[in-house]
């Protein structure tokens, strides 16, 4: 637990910072960068001899995966057309717990045959697998998509905007009601919903 409180306030305030510079830089990039981080991490935590060095690699870890929600669902509305995003997005939202489902018994039954440290070794080739896979991913121009649907040409579409700066995208979200009440509410809810995943998984 003392691990997973270190780690998240971390990985959110990284997050935030990873998705200003997202949203003005290569994105395929980034979460290529954000994948090779995590597998180094990985790696560094099937190693780990004291709970220090446990702790720093899944600092590093939680560092790595913070590049996902603001590069991946960025791309995707880049790459697809806005009547086809309801079913990527859906199949994208549904990995993540259905690897939560498969992830825990593979790395479980290793675990009973050889070592708790095995796992985290062997998740890191996949990984360096879908780097490669990334890096030959083309870069879309940001929003052109949404354009499209709004009935612009194909050069009107492809003429980016000039991205808000941070206190100008705070001010907008801040101006939303329900959204000013989530961040209200978001450190008492974020506390206990970490610390719950955190005990859940004991179970």
């Amino acid at each position: 637990l003392a691990v997973q409180a270190f780690v998240q306030p971390i990985a959110i305030g990284l997050g935030l910072l990873i998705a200003f510079y997202a949203d003005r830089g290569r994105r395929t990039r980034i979460a290529a960068a954000g994948a090779v981080v995590w597998a180094i991490f990985c790696v560094i935590t099937g190693f780990a001899m004291n709970v220090f060095v446990l702790g720093f690699a899944r600092v590093g870890t939680a560092l790595g995966r913070s590049v996902n929600q603001p590069t991946h669902n960025s791309l995707l509305a880049d790459y697809y057309s806005v009547d086809v995003r309801p079913s990527i997005y859906s199949f994208y939202g549904a990995s993540a717990p259905v690897g939560l489902i498969i992830g825990p018994v593979v790395a479980g039954t290793i675990a009973t045959f050889f070592s708790w440290r095995v796992p985290f070794l062997l998740a890191a080739i996949p990984a360096i697998f879908l780097v490669m896979l990334a890096l030959g991913l083309k870069e879309p121009k940001r929003g052109v998509q949404d354009r499209l649907a709004l009935g612009a040409t194909q050069e009107e579409a492809e003429t980016e905007e000039t991205p808000p700066t941070l206190a100008e995208s705070w001010r907008t979200l801040f101006a939303v009601k329900s959204l000013r009440r989530c961040f209200i509410a978001l450190p008492f809810i974020g506390a206990s919903a970490a610390g719950t995943q955190s005990l859940l998984s004991l179970f």
